[in-house]
């Protein structure tokens, strides 16, 4: 894993107790997209844009404040933000404007390296239902017909061998890419599963050249901002409310944060984790902004 990689799991997750082993010096040069930007300096300001051929979104410039055409070496971790609605499926959740978008990463990461191979990329959610979308898009031959232009007709029958699976399926696994598809995406700030601080760390230390974070930046810093206020014990009063808010999370399969309340909840539930992750990406100026379809309410 690449230390650019490894850095803010150890900081926020192991209290900066890891260190690289040297071989990390011996790694192949950092993988190209356009999905992976150069760290900014900080004078060009804490964002950037991306374009996305062959994909739904489009460039949001309004939302943007630096150069996409800083020249340097890549980064290794970005966090794609965009606007695609989540939907219900059965017992789970799903957003298929992101499932379009991964898509179009995995085109553009084998078209710019073509010493990358599509078992080299993994793709993972904490999602069921999302899961069992990416990978019917891949295996049914969908992705390959969508890439077939932009990678020829050979190399893109071979996105069929991207591995696509839920985070916990992929514990202990690891691969030279990693796509993280987070989902959630409403107004309410409501995240599920994406509050447990166990599951982000695996998602996040699964990758060795690169990660790709893809997601709602809105919902989540909602989610964060939710929990901040609600440092004590509610009042007996709103039990009723908290209540129902459980109930519906537990709807979804998701983990009710121990930031709201719950003294029963698990101590790892926290979605603040989010904004602190949202912040390390915004300081080195690779949080890129697709604008897609809003966000009902």
């Amino acid at each position: 894993m690449r230390p650019a990689i490894s850095s803010f799991p150890n900081d926020s997750f192991y209290q900066g107790a890891l260190r690289d082993a040297s071989i990390v010096e011996e790694r192949p040069p950092p993988l190209k997209s356009q999905f992976l930007l150069p760290q900014l300096p900080e004078a060009l300001g804490p964002s950037s844009t991306v374009s996305a051929p062959g994909s739904t979104f489009e460039l949001d410039g309004a939302n943007s404040t630096s150069s996409p055409t800083v020249e340097g070496e890549p980064f290794p971790v970005s966090f794609v933000a965009h606007s695609s609605p989540e939907s219900t499926y059965r017992q789970s959740l799903l957003n298929r404007g992101e499932s379009d978008l991964l898509i179009t990463i995995v085109g553009d990461l084998l078209s710019a390296n073509p010493d990358l191979v599509a078992s080299d990329i993994g793709i993972i959610s904490p999602y069921y239902a999302q899961m069992r979308l990416v990978s019917n898009s891949f295996a049914s031959g969908f992705a390959s017909a969508r890439l077939g232009e932009l990678l020829g007709p050979d190399r893109a029958a071979s996105v069929v061998d991207v591995e696509v699976n839920t985070v916990d399926g992929f514990q202990g696994r690891e691969k030279r890419v990693v796509l993280l598809s987070t989902v959630r995406s409403n107004r309410g700030g409501w995240i599920g599963f994406l509050n447990d601080k166990r599951r982000l760390n695996v998602a996040l230390t699964r990758a060795r050249d690169a990660l790709i974070v893809v997601g709602n930046e809105h919902t989540l810093r909602r989610a964060a901002a939710r929990a901040a206020p609600l440092t004590v014990p509610p009042p007996p009063r709103t039990s009723q409310v908290l209540q129902a808010l459980r109930e519906e999370e537990d709807k979804e399969g998701g983990i009710f944060a121990a930031a709201a309340g719950d003294a029963a909840a698990d101590p790892d539930a926290d979605p603040r984790i989010w904004a602190d992750f949202l912040d390390w990406c915004q300081e080195r100026g690779i949080v890129q902004r697709l604008e897609g379809p809003p966000v009902p309410a």
